[in-house]
């Protein structure tokens, strides 16, 4: 399947004791493809105005997702419902040990989109840090009107 140009909302919150924490919404556009048994989605985002954008890709495939982010902030995760996952997260300001305990993976394909809902735990160096939610949903730009495969 070719890249499908796509417009995407991403929508993420954490949380701190129960105490709302910060909350992050994007509009963007970015690309959609289907390759090796999995649905990949590309974009950019820009994490800090100073630094240039970071290249994001989300890979859906078998009750999993993997987020890859490249650039002026770097790291790797893998989101699978029940499990720890630890990496590191690269900034400009330094790197950090991070580890995430995945308790929601639930994302649906369809043909003109899809929804990806991912909940978890965040640790940064040994210490918990916040609870996270993040929704994304992804449609094919109404000009593109292209047919994906099924998942």
């Amino acid at each position: 399947m070719p890249d499908i140009p796509i417009l995407l909302t991403l929508h993420a919150s954490s949380s701190v004791g129960g105490e709302p924490g910060e909350v992050v919404q994007l509009l963007t556009t970015g690309e959609w493809t289907y390759q090796d048994g999995a649905h990949l989605i590309r974009y950019e985002e820009a994490l800090d105005e100073n630094a240039s954008p970071t290249q994001v890709q989300l890979s859906l495939q078998d009750g999993a997702v993997t987020l890859q982010r490249n650039g002026s902030y770097e790291t790797n995760m893998v989101f699978r419902k029940g499990q720890r996952y630890e990496s590191q997260y690269t900034t400009p300001f330094g790197t950090m040990e991070m580890a995430i305990f995945c308790t929601k993976v639930k994302y649906t394909i369809k043909e003109q989109g899809g929804t990806l809902q991912l909940q978890y735990q965040l640790d940064l160096n040994g210490q918990y840090a916040s609870m996270n939610q993040m929704e994304m949903r992804f449609a094919v730009k109404e000009q593109e009107q292209h047919h994906a495969s099924p998942s």
